[in-house]
């Protein structure tokens, strides 16, 4: 970010970023996608293919989805489920030859926020996490990533933090730059359903963002709820501005904002998906992807709760300079961040 948003990260300027996949893991294994020598990973994404209830309900999550900070890893994105498949996509700039430098935090206590803190010297571009989630007694995922976020307080850093159960948070940084990046929260909490927004200072340009959530839960304190929007916003009312909203419950948006350039991105949504099918974003030419977010309308149980999830999140291995949405059951519009 999904960074960007969460699961991506910052590109540079140029030429289109190179793409690379995995191949699918086993169930509820890691994934990793590696960029090739001369070249940089600047964010990463995931495509899955979760476990299911009898009802359809997605029973599944992905747990694992960040830049990997082994020695013996540099330059890979990684992927895991808890129960189902999943397939890495690294996305590797052209640009550059460093590999960026990644830290993981400790384990979080449960439901508590945990940060991850670039070295002195590197910048912030991007984030990710690992996580255990909590499950139900019939070995369903009940958890969510309740937040995931550059920090506003804890300046060149990323925040996770579980509705339930424990995580790491992973950061991605640049050692092209030493400048941290200016962190814009929304003003306040959104009302229930309705999209907050935070908007970068002039001056700055957006290079990602992310989400504070408080979600609504069932009576046996499941997650019924999740993230609908969590996209840099493409109305030219509201350029430089990352847009964030649960399906009920309130949300928080994160700005991560540049100093080193005062560029507004351009930003270009897709029409919307099929069901159950990608939707695709693609940037204009000469114009480079560097970051991407999704809006969707998910599939819904009789309760009223939530029983769908994004199943893909990646940038686009056969569609130059793009970014694919897909959710397990509903539609979905693909946004991407470029710059120029």
């Amino acid at each position: 970010m999904l960074l960007a948003a969460p699961g991506t990260g910052a590109a540079a300027e140029g030429s289109a970023p190179l793409v690379v996949t995995s191949g699918w893991s086993e169930p509820g294994k890691t994934a990793y996608a590696t960029c090739p020598q001369g070249t940089t990973l600047v964010g990463g994404g995931y495509d899955s293919n979760p476990t299911h209830l009898g009802n359809g309900q997605v029973s599944d999550a992905v747990d694992f989805n960040a830049p990997s900070s082994a020695s013996s890893r540099p330059n890979t994105w990684g992927v895991q489920m808890d129960k189902g498949q999943a397939e890495a996509y690294a996305m590797c700039s052209k640009d550059s030859d460093q590999a960026p430098v990644v830290v993981a935090s400790d384990w979080s206590k449960p439901a508590q926020a945990v940060y991850a803190t670039c070295p002195q010297g590197t910048s912030l571009i991007g984030g990710g996490y690992d996580s255990k989630p909590a499950h139900l007694g019939s070995g369903a995922v009940a958890d969510a990533v309740n937040s995931s976020v550059p920090s506003a307080t804890t300046p060149n850093s990323w925040a996770i933090r579980m509705d339930k159960g424990v995580a790491k948070a992973y950061v991605m940084c640049s050692k092209d730059s030493d400048q941290a990046p200016v962190v814009v929260a929304s003003d306040s909490w959104s009302e229930p359903g309705k999209t907050a927004y935070a908007t970068c200072p002039q001056g700055t340009s957006l290079i990602g963002g992310g989400y504070n959530s408080e979600p609504t839960h069932t009576g046996d304190t499941a997650n019924s709820d999740a993230v609908d929007f969590n996209a840099p916003s493409s109305a030219s009312s509201r350029p430089n501005t990352w847009g964030v909203q649960m399906d009920k419950g309130l949300a928080q948006a994160y700005a991560m904002c540049s100093k080193d350039s005062d560029q507004a991105p351009v930003v270009v949504a897709s029409d919307w998906s099929k069901p159950a099918k990608a939707a695709y974003a693609t940037c204009p030419q000469g114009t480079t992807l560097a970051g991407a977010g999704y809006d969707s309308k998910p599939a819904h149980l009789g309760s009223g709760a939530v029983a769908d999830a994004v199943n893909t999140s990646v940038p686009s291995a056969t569609t130059p300079n793009s970014w694919a949405i897909r959710m397990d059951i509903g539609v979905a519009k693909a946004y991407v961040m470029c710059t120029k």
